[in-house]
């Protein structure tokens, strides 16, 4: 899922929070100018 740039953090939490009540977030950065 890639969330809107206004979510906040606890709407992320409260909607993709995992059972461990842990938030799991994968960064990925991309270079788009060479």
């Amino acid at each position: 899922t890639i969330p809107s740039t206004s979510m906040t953090m606890g709407a992320l939490y409260k909607e993709h929070a995992d059972e461990d009540k842990f938030l799991y977030v994968v960064y990925s950065d991309e270079s788009i100018y060479g």
